[in-house]
Order: C-alpha cells, then sequence, then structure tokens
C-alpha cells in the first residue's frame, strides 16, 4: 500500500499541496488537507505493515505534525510501523526520529536540516513536480545501501539540471539572482541533507552530502 499525506495549513505546506496533486499516479491512497490528522489516520491504519508512506508536512528532530498541528508520527509511535519505507519531506526528522522509526525492519528518508519551503508559485511548480515526482516514484526501491546510493544519485542529477535551467534563467533575464535564492536551496536541501536510516546503527547520506548536519 502507497500512502501520500500532506498537510496544508500555512504558505509553506499549501505549496506542499500544490506538488502533490501534480504527482498522483492512481496508486496511492491520498490523505490531505483536513484529512490529515491523527485520529483518522491511526483510525483507518491502527498498524501498517509492508506500507509506503510520503508525508509532507512540518517536522522537528522528534517528531511529525499533523494538519490539526497535532503530532502524527512521534518517537513513542515507532510500535505502530514494520517493514515499511517512509520519505518525510519535514524539517529535522533524521537526526532522531528517522533512527528510532527505522526499528521494526522500517527504512526512514528524511532531513537532517530546516529544509527551505518550496515557493507556492505557478511559474517555478514544475521545477518542485519534476523531483517530488522522481521521489516518491524511486524512494519505494530502497532496500540495501547499494539500491540507496543510486537513488541519492538520480535525485541528485535532477536537482543538478534543475540548478542549471535556474542559471539559464538568470542569464537570459528571465528571473532575478534574489528571487531564485530561495529556489537553489531548497534543491540544494532536497540531496544535500537527506539521510536515509536503513536501520537504527546504519545511515546514508550523498557522497557528496556535507559532513556537519546543517548546510543551508
Amino acid at each position: 500500500m502507497k500512502i501520500l499525506f500532506v498537510t496544508s495549513y500555512d504558505e509553506q505546506t499549501n505549496a506542499n499541496l500544490l506538488i502533490a496533486n501534480n504527482i498522483l499516479d492512481g496508486s496511492e491512497v491520498f490523505i490531505c488537507e483536513e484529512q490529515a490528522n491523527r485520529e483518522s489516520f491511526y483510525a483507518r491504519f491502527p498498524y501498517l505493515k509492508n506500507a509506503y508512506l510520503m508525508i509532507m508536512s512540518h517536522g522537528d528532530s522528534n517528531l511529525v505534525r499533523d494538519n490539526n498541528k497535532e503530532l502524527i508520527i512521534s518517537l513513542e509511535d515507532f510500535d505502530k510501523f514494520s517493514d515499511t519505507k517512509f520519505f518525510l519531506w519535514a524539517c529535522n526528522t533524521s537526526r532522531e526520529l528517522g533512527a528510532t522509526i527505522s526499528k521494526n525492519n522500517n527504512v526512514w528518508w528524511g532531513y537532517n536540516c530546516p529544509v527551505t519551503a518550496p515557493i507556492n508559485d505557478e511559474n517555478y511548480k514544475d521545477f518542485y513536480i519534476r523531483i517530488f515526482r522522481l521521489i516518491k516514484s524511486r524512494y519505494v526501491d530502497g532496500i540495501d545501501e547499494s539500491t540507496v546510493h543510486q537513488i541519492l544519485n538520480e535525485i541528485k542529477s535532477i536537482c543538478d539540471e534543475i540548478n542549471q535551467q535556474l542559471d539559464n534563467m538568470i542569464e537570459n533575464g528571465l528571473m532575478e539572482i534574489q528571487e531564485s535564492m530561495s529556489i537553489y536551496s531548497c534543491f540544494r536541501n532536497i540531496w544535500a541533507n537527506l539521510v536515509v536510516w536503513l536501520n537504527p546503527h546504519n545511515s546514508i547520506k550523498h557522497s557528496e552530502a556535507p559532513e556537519g548536519l546543517l548546510e543551508i
């Protein structure tokens, strides 16, 4: 089972919803806006096994928030999942939460820093749609170090191509440098600060990712 869980209650999460609506392929259970809350989620899925759960929301080192700003996943929820792959587009969740949830043979893809949110702008949505469509289709295939590194390379490659497109737009006067800074930052975060927990003792980053936790 594939689940896409997307909150939408402020500027940053509204941008996530715009992206999510454009990466649906009909194979997933799509939970969004008011439906994206803890009570409804666990009433429907009291225990997830052999599932794929992608969440786009706000987070921190030890939690992920639902559409009501309540906890959808916390350190205490590790026993609600097994053999499940997660992708979290949310701040900081790979600092602590990812290691804990990766018990019970779960795999956690998340970020080790505050991530720069996408811009909620129709002019640039195709950049974000392209990378998140790739992520959504590929994180599910990360089963060991080899496949995870392959997927991380694919993610970085797309981010590099989009950065080149931004460079060309600036050079041709189609975008101001100042306007582009948050987009560059977002696409830097997407690959450079992505940390994958295969288990509580094994985390993986891209080979060219910075050593420290935070680089924005």
